[in-house]
């Protein structure tokens, strides 16, 4: 993939695919390092780990700052390269977390650990095959290729003239059907911007009733990916502050009354 004239550099497949080989490999020769010089004996809570798990928080969290960028008028020029810079802190974050683990699975932060792997997971499906997936379902789908049916349509009448009222307090000289909200929108106009979210939805569901495709397990996770990509960062953060709390407040508890043996803050 070759970066388009006048645009921002994007990162390609095959820089990507290794990329995240050699993140692999990294972390599996830490993980080997550290075997080979204490014998197993890390521990999450250790300054190694400790540090893996702080640096793996603060990388997620730096690259949690693409969804505002790109919703954000005045800095969406930063949007290409923040894109590419959202998925490799993402998978540099993940594999931090996996390293913060020690491979001491089974109590409640694994679940954390879990949320982070799974957005590693889904991230780069949408970067590496959403895209062609996509192009295949429009190229062998007959329907989109047949004349449109005028009469069904008409139902999603009211719902458009509805949206162009309130965009007219929203934004008036925007267009309705490329409009799409942003943070100085909800900040502005709280109610006509949840009422403009709402009447999107009710048109988006009323276009998946039109259609007549037959639905697969491919085609769900399509619609579906980037909802549960979003519901897993959600999850992840509750999950990280959650364990902050517990273990920088409540280490004796997390303990089950053995002497902690990370830094935790003393009361």
């Amino acid at each position: 993939m070759s970066p388009r004239r006048g645009s921002a550099p994007v990162v390609g497949d095959r820089w990507l695919i290794g990329a995240l080989s050699l993140l692999t490999l990294s972390v599996a020769a830490l993980y080997l390092f550290s075997a080979l010089q204490l014998g197993f004996g890390v521990r999450p809570g250790d300054p190694e780990g400790h540090l893996f798990g702080v640096a793996g928080a603060f990388l997620m969290g730096i690259g949690l700052v693409y969804p505002l960028l790109k919703r954000t008028t005045p800095l969406s020029m930063l949007r290409p390269w923040w894109h590419q810079l959202h998925l490799l802190l993402g998978l540099l974050g993940g594999s931090m977390a996996v390293l913060h683990s020690a491979g001491r699975l089974g109590k409640a932060p694994t679940l954390v650990l879990l949320a982070a792997l799974g957005i590693m997971a889904l991230g780069l499906y949408g970067r590496l095959l959403a895209g062609r997936l996509a192009y295949r379902g429009f190229a062998g789908d007959p329907g989109v290729f047949l004349p449109a049916d005028t009469a069904r349509p008409r139902a999603a009448l009211p719902l458009i003239k509805e949206k162009e009222r309130l965009l007219s307090a929203l934004e008036p000289r925007a267009s309705e059907g490329t409009f799409s909200l942003t943070p100085g929108h909800w900040l502005r106009h709280p109610v006509a911007s949840a009422g403009f979210a709402l009447l999107a939805l009710q048109e988006e569901q009323l276009v998946l009733r039109m259609r007549s495709l037959s639905w697969s397990p491919v085609l769900l996770l399509q619609r579906y990916w980037r909802f549960l990509h979003l519901l897993l960062v959600a999850l992840l953060l509750l999950g990280v502050l959650a364990h902050s709390i517990m273990v920088l407040f409540f280490a004796g508890y997390i303990a089950e009354g053995s002497e902690p043996y990370w830094w935790y803050i003393r009361r």
